[in-house]
């Protein structure tokens, strides 16, 4: 009959073995490791900046990571090998002589801050990875999150509220906060001068792509309308790559689509009026109606087409001035868009007045979004460029590799 007691000798010689496995696992590890690591080094030395920086991983268990090259933080592997770190959310592992539940080296969360997908821009669970998840899925979220980890790295550059890209001023914002500057107190309880304001002007919003980026470059007027709009919001995992190859921090992917739901949830608990601008006949009436059914109670007072002449563009004002909109949406696409707010803004009666490129196309669903696992990529262009391969070829085919050529080739000009 097995005894069921252990000697203080067998136990002793029990953590000798164990710490010996332990050790060699680590040897090997780091013999595995070390060619990547040299890499990353020359790397980090070529660009001129140091090779390692602090991260943390769970539970204040800390390790170095490479600030450029592969794997960045190859020493978390380390920790997961050593059994201190596992790699999803809702396991047990080794914290002194105590288990505790890990954090897990990867979720949805995480993810989701790589890509700069806004932590709310879904109804899907952002705890992916737990315990109550498949394998098939813990696989799916691990190749995901290597495949972001190749392209972007963790927001620790230089926070600041205004950013500047290629000489586009940009308000580096989350979703929340950008709703917040939107529709601020400031802007809907003016002095009752005019539009509420308290000026003689519409308030702007616009957002910026690398396609705005790429039409800026050889068209002055539109580099102008940007920079004379009163809030800019960052659009687009180019943007993202862009500040990042500048050593500053994105807070989020604002972009109009993930916006317009919280926007328009604001509308209803404030009681603003809401005007539609622009697409195909009949697509801002679709988009209007979908609009309704979502959100109970919001105010569409008006809709118009974007197929009207320069000289019809003084009636369209008037239309949408004669509703009392508090807001309106301008979907006339770039540079049509940014040219006809800064041109009419002085004429406009509504307090703020946002270019939303072809946002009434979602929404009315013509153009169905992209799956959530293409945008915590940062690659919804690749569905649109499905959706749409001839109209968009030149935008994304042609575009997206010009705008990483120059931001690769010249960092000191971002």
């Amino acid at each position: 009959m097995p005894s069921l007691y252990y000697s203080p000798a067998s136990t002793s010689r029990q953590r000798i073995r164990s710490n010996i496995v332990g050790r060699l696992s680590v040897l090997v590890f780091l013999l595995l490791l070390a060619p990547l690591a040299i890499v990353n080094c020359l790397i980090s030395l070529i660009e001129g900046r140091s090779p390692w920086r602090r991260s943390v991983a769970a539970q204040g268990l800390s390790f170095p990571e490479f600030q450029s090259g592969w794997l960045r933080d190859q020493w978390a592997l380390l920790l997961i090998v050593r059994g201190h770190l596992t790699w999803f959310d809702g396991s047990t592992v080794n914290a002194g002589d105590t288990l505790i539940q890990s954090e897990g080296l990867v979720n949805e969360r995480k993810l989701h801050a790589l890509s700069g997908l806004a932590q709310d821009a879904s109804n899907d669970c952002l705890g992916m990875g737990a315990r109550g998840a498949s394998y098939l899925d813990k696989t799916l979220l691990l190749l995901r999150y290597g495949l972001a980890k190749l392209f972007y790295t963790d927001s620790q550059g230089k926070h600041s509220k205004q950013i500047s890209l290629f000489g586009i001023e940009i308000n580096n914002l989350t979703m929340t906060q950008a709703v917040d500057a939107l529709l601020s107190p400031v802007l809907f309880n003016g002095n009752g001068n005019g539009n509420g304001n308290g000026n003689d002007r519409t308030r702007t919003a616009c957002f910026v792509n690398v396609n705005s980026f790429n039409l800026a470059r050889k068209n002055p007027a539109l580099h102008r309308a940007i920079n004379q709009a009163d809030i800019v919001l960052a659009d687009g995992s180019g943007v993202r790559l862009a500040a990042q190859r500048k050593g500053t921090a994105l807070a989020e992917n604002v972009n109009g689509t993930d916006l317009l739901p919280h926007l328009c949830c604001q509308a209803v608990q404030k009681s603003l009026c809401v005007f539609l601008l622009g697409g195909q006949n009949g697509v801002a009436d679709e988009a209007a109606t979908k609009l309704r059914a979502l959100f109970p109670g919001l105010k569409i007072v008006g809709t118009q087409h974007g197929y009207f002449s320069p000289s019809e563009s003084q009636g369209v004002v008037e239309q949408i001035n004669a509703t009392n909109a508090d807001i309106v949406l301008v979907a006339l696409g770039s540079p049509n868009q940014e040219a006809w707010l800064e041109a009419n803004k002085h004429c406009l009666n509504a307090r703020v007045g946002i270019a939303v490129g072809g946002l009434f196309d979602f929404f009315s669903g013509r153009i169905p979004r992209a799956p959530l696992w293409l945008r915590e990529l940062g690659m919804e262009w690749v569905w649109r460029l499905m959706q749409e391969p001839k109209a968009k070829f030149k935008r994304y085919v042609l575009g997206n590799p010009a705008f990483l050529y120059r931001i690769l080739r010249h960092k000191n000009d971002i």
